[in-house]
C-alpha cells in the first residue's frame, strides 16, 4: 500500500525530544535549543476508531489524490476493503466530487477500476461520461465493514444531505469524524 510521509518541525531542544517519547529523525545529535529538530510521521490511508461512552470517534486518513488510470490502479491500489472518492476535473480546472462509496467484495482495486474504466460499463450514458473525463481518486482502507458503513454514511450526510443512500451500522449513539489528507485536499473547504 502506498504510504505518504508528512514532515513536521519542532524547535525544541533535545531534552524535550527525549522526554516526549516521540519517535522521529533528528537532524543533529548535538541539537541546541535554537536548532531545528525534524520528525517524519507515516500517514497510512486507513480508518481508525476510538469508542468512548457509546460514541465513535473515527479518524479517516486519505491516500494522496491521484489521477485515475486503469493500469496504475491495477498496479498501485491495494485489493483490500475500504472506501474511495472519485472526482472529475471540469473545464475550469476545478475538482467535482462524483461519488463516495465503499468497496468490500473485490476490494478497492477492482471497485475503483470499474468506476473509472469506460469499457467496464454497459450503460451508454456512463460510458460517454467516462470516455474523455479527467478523473481523480483517493481511498482509505479498513478491515471493518461496520466502520466503513459508518464513515461513508457520515460523509454522505455531510456532502449530500438530501440524498443519503445507505444506513450506518447502528452501533453508536453519536459519531465524530476527523479527516486527514496528505495533500490537504478536503471536499468541504
Amino acid at each position: 500500500a502506498p504510504i505518504s510521509i508528512v514532515c513536521g518541525e519542532y524547535t525544541k531542544p533535545w531534552p524535550f525530544w527525549q522526554a516526549s517519547g516521540k519517535t522521529g529523525v533528528q537532524i543533529s545529535r548535538d541539537a541546541l535549543p535554537w536548532e531545528r529538530v525534524v520528525y517524519m510521521q507515516e500517514m497510512k490511508p486507513v480508518i481508525s476508531s476510538t469508542i468512548k461512552n457509546g460514541e465513535a470517534y473515527y479518524t479517516l486518513v486519505w491516500s494522496p489524490l491521484k489521477k485515475a488510470d486503469k493500469y496504475e490502479v491495477t498496479l498501485k491500489v491495494p485489493s483490500v476493503a475500504g472506501l474511495f472518492e472519485l472526482y472529475r476535473m471540469d473545464e475550469s480546472k476545478k475538482l467535482n466530487l462524483l461519488s463516495v462509496t465503499h468497496a468490500w467484495y473485490g476490494g478497492l482495486r477492482s471497485q475503483i477500476r470499474a468506476a473509472i474504466d469506460p469499457d467496464a460499463t454497459h450503460d451508454p450514458v456512463k460510458r460517454a461520461e467516462l470516455e474523455d473525463a479527467e478523473l481523480y481518486y483517493r481511498y482509505s482502507m479498513s478491515e471493518s465493514f461496520p466502520d466503513i458503513l459508518d464513515v461513508v454514511w457520515f460523509l454522505h450526510t455531510t456532502y449530500f444531505p438530501d440524498d443519503i443512500r445507505l444506513e450506518h451500522s447502528g452501533r453508536y449513539s453519536r459519531m465524530y469524524l476527523n479527516e486527514k489528507a496528505p495533500d490537504k485536499i478536503y471536499w468541504l473547504d
